[in-house]
């Protein structure tokens, strides 16, 4: 039994006992149910089950000959079609799947001290891909980095490596502080006027909305909600545009 294949047949949906008795079939030929149970050393019961499991799936085709039953396995090339006609009715279904969704509720979660901030940088590798973006309304320069500082280098070299962005607007005080941490290639930072101040640091992306607030006690407040963020990035393209370059 070639352990590769069967694990390729489990990997496109056959279970462990489905794609042994299909490869079974394929070696010996049309056989019996005798003869695949010598050939797999399965419980004559679990080789029924699965013979008709396949037949179902139009893999394997009976033959009666002297009221005896034979099986048979389909041309491997059907495999193929199958898992093709299944894609085109997902593909189908998924307009009509989408006008049902229901969006996820509004869900809270609180994230303390330097290893709920590192949770944070977790979670930003994992969902975004290689050269999104990220962005963040009011980032802190100091209070920002003395909380990360156990781990930030590591997740800024993968967010280099990855190509991913950071977008910020904050105060120019703010951004003098950011400039000897970050990267430039990582962070593009723009400065509001004089008397801009944000009420917090707000890192957001795709539907998550990350409050953050810095002292003796640091606090994440993570929400989710794409209606939230949504109001978040519009919020943000407005700041974007009235805000000026910092230059490093």
């Amino acid at each position: 039994m070639n352990k590769d294949l069967k694990q390729k047949l489990e990997t496109i949906g056959l279970s462990s006992q489905d794609a042994e008795v299909y490869l079974a079939l394929l070696s010996v030929g049309e056989s019996s149910a005798g003869g695949i149970i010598d050939a797999t050393n399965f419980h004559r019961e679990i080789v029924y089950s699965s013979l008709g499991r396949l037949e179902r799936e139009g893999l394997v085709y009976k033959i009666d000959k002297k009221r005896i039953k034979y099986f048979q396995a389909a041309e491997p090339k059907v495999l193929v079609q199958k898992i093709v006609e299944k894609a085109q009715i997902a593909k189908d279904l998924l307009p009509k799947l989408e006008n049902i969704y229901t969006e996820t509720p509004l869900s809270v979660q609180i994230f303390e001290g330097s290893e709920g901030y590192e949770e944070i940088q977790k979670d930003i590798q994992c969902t975004l891909k290689d050269r999104e973006e990220f962005y963040v309304i009011g980032g802190s320069g100091f209070g920002w980095y003395d909380v990360t500082a156990p781990f930030w280098k590591t997740y800024q070299k993968k967010i280099l490596r990855r190509k991913i962005k950071m977008l910020t607007v904050t105060s120019r005080k703010e951004a003098e502080g950011i400039v000897q941490h970050e990267d430039r290639r990582i962070n593009i930072v723009r400065i509001m006027p004089a008397d801009f101040s944000a009420p917090s640091s707000t890192l957001f992306y795709k539907d998550k909305v990350i409050i953050q607030v810095f002292g003796e006690s640091p606090v994440a407040i993570m929400i989710r909600s794409k209606a939230v963020s949504t109001a978040y990035k519009k919020y943000f393209d407005t700041l974007w545009e009235i805000s000026e370059e910092f230059k490093y």
